[in-house]
């Protein structure tokens, strides 16, 4: 995992870039308030769809690729904009799924299973989670 948001000349990309030990790639953005505030779902987007044409042109096109947009707010004040996460298969992190990953600190992490379990926080999708309590 690096942290590319706060060296200056990267500043335009995401805020997290993680790579599971089988290659799939996640692509975070946080925020401390609304979800979409200085349109950052469509910031999100792009720049998912810059780091998967990237990779295709060095051949790595097979990989999985899922944008994710965190924030400490709970779910119930985040709804207005889901819908539009869910319409670009953006994951959407809030307080309570943040609460259930720091209940499973203990536990020996599967990055690959959180990858995978990232697909259930899609607005639209059957949102249940193993990160919730």
């Amino acid at each position: 995992m690096a942290n590319y948001g706060r060296i200056p000349k990267l500043q335009k990309g995401p805020d997290i870039i993680a790579f599971s030990p089988l290659g799939h790639v996640g692509i975070v953005e946080c925020t401390v308030g609304l979800i979409n505030e200085n349109d950052k779902l469509a910031k999100l987007v792009q720049r998912t769809k810059l780091i998967k044409d990237k990779l295709a042109e060095a051949g790595y096109s097979h990989l999985q690729l899922q944008p994710a947009i965190v924030t400490p707010l709970p779910r119930n004040e985040v709804v207005a904009d889901l819908a539009t996460a869910g319409d670009h298969g953006i994951a959407v992190v809030c307080k309570e799924d943040l609460e259930g990953m720091l209940s499973q600190v203990g536990l020996l992490p599967n990055p690959d299973r959180v990858f995978q379990d990232s697909k259930r926080l899609i607005p639209g999708s059957s949102q249940q989670s193993l990160f919730r309590q």
